[in-house]
């Protein structure tokens, strides 16, 4: 399976080992904000990161400060307080994680405007893990061999696989220590996946650490995901799909995706 930088032309750059495309997106850009928000089953302080929209993969987004944020289950609510060494990165005042049968609803008020979304959580299935294999004869590098399927029909999946290797002595300090890659399972297969350009590999030393986490995807923001992959990393080849409006879950005009994820994790280490 390949694996998935996510170039959130709307949002945010998400950190990968994918070559960026070569076209850039449209100038015109809507005078709203972009909302990235994913609460979990974990008990943490969860976020909400919010920027402007920007005008293509080569730019980066500019984050919203001073707006009030708050979540709740419909009962009770917290408010986020945006972080003082992350600007636009907002944090929920309490830690709690998100319980399956509830549903979530995000409310920012931005320069006199109100935005809202509302979420559901579905439950996760088991992990099983991945495989690392290779690249040379000394087994001294290594790749990531298999994930998951692409396709599902039962349940649509996200995968986040974190390695690190930066606790080795030996390696250059100028190489690059830490890859994160994304993988999905969808739960349809389409041609413009299937015919999309090759993607750069991480490759990586024994005695690294990976962290693999499975998330449980609604299908809405599935459907998201897969229309952003197919305005972005599938793009390039004679599939192409012609690029469109991502779908979003935000109020009054509000972009991006407010969303919740059942997780589990698993570590591995590269020997």
């Amino acid at each position: 399976m390949k694996h998935l930088k996510i170039f959130f032309w709307l949002i945010l750059i998400l950190t990968g080992c994918e070559e960026k495309a070569d076209k850039d997106f449209p100038t015109d850009v809507p005078d709203t904000i972009v909302v990235q928000a994913t609460l979990t089953d974990e008990n943490h302080h969860q976020e909400v990161k919010i920027t402007k929209p920007v005008a293509g993969q080569s730019f980066e987004p500019n984050p919203v400060s001073g707006a009030i944020v708050t979540l709740s289950n419909g009962t009770q609510s917290t408010n986020c307080t945006e972080s003082i060494d992350e600007s636009g990165v907002y944090t929920s005042d309490i830690s709690f994680a998100a319980v399956l049968g509830q549903t979530y609803y995000l409310n920012i008020v931005c320069k006199g405007k109100t935005y809202s979304a509302e979420t559901t959580i579905l439950p996760v299935s088991p992990l099983n893990p991945l495989s690392y294999v290779p690249v040379d004869e000394n087994d001294s590098l290594y790749k990531i061999g298999w994930v998951a399927p692409d396709y599902n029909a039962d349940a649509q999946d996200m995968y986040k696989i974190t390695i690190d290797w930066s606790h080795i002595t030996n390696i250059p300090p100028e190489e690059k220590s830490k890859a994160e890659l994304y993988y999905y399972t969808f739960k349809t297969l389409d041609v413009i996946e299937l015919f999309s350009p090759d993607k750069e590999e991480a490759f990586f030393p024994k005695g690294s650490i990976i962290i693999e986490k499975k998330y449980s995807l609604t299908d809405d923001y599935a459907n998201f995901l897969r229309a952003l992959s197919a305005e972005t990393v599938w793009q390039g080849s004679l599939f192409d799909e012609a690029r469109g409006n991502l779908p979003t879950n935000i109020s009054n005009g509000g972009l991006g995706y407010f969303t919740a994820c059942s997780v589990v994790s698993d570590t591995l280490i590269v020997e």
